[in-house]
């Protein structure tokens, strides 16, 4: 059987209401409190299907503390035709959890299996400062609303 994200907070959601606690839980139950009564913060990676799943985006934002955007600022789904940034549907996301009381996790600024195509017809340092570009624009732009981030996996 495969479990996907939402059926996994779902069912830890509901685990915790039949499950004894080892301390009692502050109020308003949900994962992210349960995890702060630990010394923990809880969240979970989401991204565009929170645009469409309205069930979705409340889910994330009942239970999670962080929310991690899976694959939005990603090198390639920022450029994915050139050096230019296209920021739109990261920008609605990044505000729709900072408006939720999300904490948000950028993740990641580049990953090696992740790059657009164009990308290789350029030199070697050409790609180098195309990517620094790339780290320092998306830092710029999301200062004050990206609390962490994942920068090279």
């Amino acid at each position: 059987m495969i479990v996907d994200r939402r059926q996994f907070l779902a069912g830890c959601a509901a685990g915790a209401l039949v499950r004894p606690a080892l301390a009692a839980p502050p109020e308003g139950l949900n994962l992210g409190a349960i995890a702060a009564a630990r010394g923990l913060t809880f969240g979970s990676a989401f991204d565009r299907e929170v645009l469409t799943d309205p069930s979705y985006g409340a889910l994330i934002a009942q239970q999670c503390l962080v929310g991690s955007l899976e694959n939005s600022l990603k090198f390639d789904w920022l450029r994915p035709e050139g050096p230019t940034a296209d920021y739109a549907v990261a920008d609605q996301l990044v505000d729709l959890a900072v408006s939720r009381g999300l904490l948000v996790r950028g993740t990641a600024l580049i990953w090696n299996d992740w790059t657009p195509a164009w990308l290789n017809d350029l030199g070697d340092d050409e790609v180098a400062a195309t990517m620094e570009t790339h780290i320092d624009e998306t830092l710029a732009h999301y200062k004050g609303r990206v609390r962490s981030w994942d920068v090279v996996n």
